[in-house]
């Protein structure tokens, strides 16, 4: 057209000049616009209807899209499919998009997990589940919190006292209230494969994109039995983790006691930040009273249990509800496992459960492959007999049929322990067959439980296998760890024989066991809330006893002995312990030694004019810590004689020993156990001129206990004598010539009462120089200066 125009043939600049001149001549006349077509949407529409939630369509998915998209271009956000899943998730059938063949396998390995947990007692029309009402909201409230947080939680606790079955059990409740808000992956960390490249493959994607299929807005990665990485390999549990947080999924992992601090080590390097603890204790007093008011046969073993009983455990209690066997009375671990093994594990005396000596092959079988390595060639070629497997698996004892493992599993750890143990005591030398094994680690309990067989075994002479146990134990620490030494000691010290083997090996050759280590593993091993186990540490404190002066022997061993009588005290053990009785007579032998001092005549020393009176004076030896700490700590067991070691001691010195006792006994002293070694400026009542035993360490007690920041205040006055409240103690410091009678209005508090349950009383302050002659109460003899 410009060429016609200019009648010539114009370059390309002339085209563009003369077109854009043209072009801006132009204007707009008006719009015309499209008729609207809407089969475009209708299809969109359609073809989300298969992907969308129940309760939703794909009208309103559409929709929703349509509004994100708005919010997208706004943000110049980098949009995929997880953020698009994730927006989009309360309309969506999230399941519909995710890869099938992927969650088709963390699907069985969560049906496994599940499977492989027991959360009941006891078995046919018995069976008995425990609320654990507030364990239960707890934990609940902790996972949610590592779901939005995206941390990392460890549930531990000894092995049995249920952590999985609770863990599980409240993940499967919070699914089930929140299912738009809330989604887990569960896992179980003994059934997935050896390595993480090899989980890949099963699953046949990144185990990070198939995580990230997630779209709820609280997700978490679920690991039961992660201490097994422990044994097996680390980099699967890291993999694992690190897939969970580069998904944005939060982690709980469960774990026993003794492999906890390697999970959290192991979650802390993954996620590069700590991680958080859930401890699950084990059955308290009304949970054990469910249990005896379900299997009466129990009520006799239950009564009475220490806090740290291994009967407290879930799985304990309920192998033994499964013996149908009337209980009374302690017992041993050792003597546990004999009744289990004979009644639940072979079927003795109990028809239809199978051939006794099949079954026992089986467990020995896989405790032998377990103990050598899932990898052992050995391991895997061993034959089983099928019908045994099949009734096994029927009494809980090995874990459901798992199509990707060759041969069958342990149900739990503690019945894998228990095979372990009997398999060992099979054996001459434990350690001979544990080098052969490899020395695992996780067998370490296992082996205390064997030894502990060894030593009550009827045909042996328990002092020479202890003395044999240790040497070999003792070589087996140089290569593996100093750990194993200490087995033969947390193994003896369970059994009747404890005392008369440490006798026979403490600093005998070829043995030539140190007390010190000893008192280090009763120390470490044996004490729960600050004390030690009385049972356990019985055997120790008489040997201690034997050589004379125990409180003298070293500060370790006064450190037990003192720890094992706050112990005796905290358990309730009434007057006549045997050996608290030994210790006292020690004690008063002691003491007897050492007699006061007679007092001397006035004398006036030469850096002063003013005369002063020498008391009699005690000995250093039994004014001591050591000494009056152990003397306060005898409990009921304190007599007259005990008393009178107080009483026939200087004011200044009762002074001096209330300071010393005080410090370990205001943790379990009572009225009726604990010497009134109280200041002399409290007068007592007209009713009771003596002062009983009782008084100034209890008053102490009730002032820690309450926080009142006055345990060292010497003038804190004793129960079951005269005292004054706080309020009716003056304000100025008295002359001493005033202190006796610094009150005149005194508080009689009954023996079986404390300070504290005369808080409410005030009684007015009245110096003794405001009082009259007549108001002057009398001077007492005991308390004059």
């Amino acid at each position: 057209m410009i060429a016609k125009l200019l009648e010539m043939e114009p370059d390309d600049a002339v085209v563009r000049e003369r077109a854009w001149n043209l072009l801006a001549r132009l204007y707009i006349l008006g719009f015309r616009v499209q008729s609207p077509d809407e089969s475009d949407w209708a299809a969109v529409a359609t073809s989300l209807d298969s992907v969308s939630a129940e309760a939703s369509d794909g009208l309103v998915l559409r929709d929703r899209l349509e509004v994100k998209a708005g919010d997208y271009d706004v943000l110049g956000g980098n949009v995929d499919l997880n953020l698009l899943r994730a927006d989009t998730h309360t309309f969506l059938d999230a399941r519909s998009t995710r890869t099938k063949q992927a969650w088709k396998i963390l699907d069985q390995q969560r049906a496994v997990a599940l499977r492989a947990v027991r959360d009941t007692i006891g078995a046919g029309e018995t069976l008995l589940a425990l609320p654990f009402a507030k364990r239960r909201e707890d934990l609940e409230s902790a996972i949610c919190r590592i779901a939005n947080d995206h941390g990392a939680l460890v549930v531990t606790g000894s092995s049995g006292t249920g952590k999985s079955a609770l863990t599980l059990s409240s993940i499967t409740k919070l699914e089930t209230v929140d299912p738009n808000g809330f989604e887990a992956v569960v896992v179980n960390f003994r059934e997935l494969p050896s390595t993480g490249i090899e989980l890949q493959h099963l699953i046949g994607l990144q185990l990070s994109d198939v995580m990230a299929e997630l779209s709820a807005p609280r997700r978490v990665l679920v690991v039961d039995a992660a201490d097994a990485a422990a044994e097996r390999s680390a980099g699967l549990l890291l993999d694992l983790i690190s897939a969970a947080s580069t998904a944005g999924l939060g982690v709980v992992a469960v774990a026993a006691d003794h492999a906890a601090g390697f999970v959290r080590e192991q979650l802390t390097i993954a996620r590069k930040r700590p991680a958080e603890t859930f401890h699950v204790a084990p059955l308290d007093d009304d949970d054990l009273a469910q249990v005896a008011g379900r299997f009466p046969l129990l009520r006799g073993l239950l009564r009475n249990l220490s806090t740290n009983s291994l009967l407290r455990r879930l799985v304990v209690l309920d192998l033994l509800a499964r013996t149908d066997t009337a209980l009374d009375g302690p017992m041993s671990e050792w003597d546990c496992l004999q009744l289990i093994w004979s009644r639940v594990v072979r079927g003795d005396g109990r028809p239809g459960r199978g051939s006794p000596q099949a079954r026992e092959d089986v467990l020995l079988k896989l405790a032998a492959a377990a103990l050598v390595g899932p990898d052992d060639a050995a391991a895997a070629a061993i034959s089983l007999d099928p019908s045994a497997v099949d009734a096994l698996r029927t009494d809980h004892l090995l874990a459901p049929h798992n199509v990707y493992r060759p041969q069958p599993q342990f149900a739990h750890d503690e019945v894998r322990r228990y095979a372990t143990a009997i398999r060992l005591v099979h054996t001459d030398q434990i350690v001979d067959t544990l080098r052969v094994a490899g020395v695992p680690r996780w067998a370490l309990s296992a082996v205390a439980l064997a030894c502990k067989g060894h030593l009550v075994d009827p045909g042996r002479r328990p002092e020479l296998v202890f003395k044999g146990l240790v040497s070999s134990f003792k070589d087996l620490a140089r290569t593996h760890g100093s750990r194993w030494a200490d087995v033969p000691i947390e193994a003896v010290l369970d059994t009747p024989s404890a005392y008369e083997s440490l006798r026979a090996a403490i600093d005998t050759p070829p043995a030539d066991l140190r007390l010190a280590d000893v008192l280090r593993v009763i120390t470490q091993r044996f004490t729960f809330n600050t004390t030690i186990d009385p049972s356990a540490g019985a055997p120790v404190v008489r040997y201690l006893i034997d050589r004379n002066e125990p409180w003298n022997v070293s500060k370790q061993a006064f450190e037990v002995l003192a720890s094992w009588l706050q112990g005796l005290i905290v358990t309730g053990h009434p007057a006549g312990h045997p050996l608290r009785e030994a210790l006292r007579a020690g004690l008063l032998t002691f003491w007897a030694r050492f007699p006061p001092t007679e007092a001397t005549d006035d004398l006036t020393p030469t850096w002063t004019t003013r005369p002063r009176r020498q008391h009699k004076d005690l000995d250093y030896r039994v004014t001591s810590d050591e000494f009056v700490e152990t003397l306060a700590l005898l409990g009921p067991d304190i007599n007259a004689d005990v008393e009178a070691c107080f009483w026939r001691s200087p004011k200044t010195r009762r002074r001096h020993w209330h300071r010393r006792s005080t410090r370990r006994s205001a943790h379990s002293a009572s009225p009726a156990t604990t010497p009134n070694c109280s200041p002399s400026w409290y007068r007592p009542t007209t009713s009771s001129r003596t002062p009983t035993i009782g008084g100034a360490i209890t008053a102490r007690v009730s002032a820690i206990t309450k926080g009142a920041g006055r345990a060292t205040d010497r003038r804190s006055p004793p129960s079951g004598s005269a005292a004054s409240c706080s309020s009716c103690r003056p304000r100025h410091q008295p002359h001493r010539s005033e202190r006796s009678t610094a009150c005149s209005t005194t508080l009689r508090v009954p023996e079986s009462k404390s300070l504290q349950d005369c808080a409410a009383v005030r009684a007015p302050v009245h110096p003794r120089r405001s009082l009259t002659p007549q108001q002057r109460p009398p001077t007492n003899s005991l308390e004059s200066h």
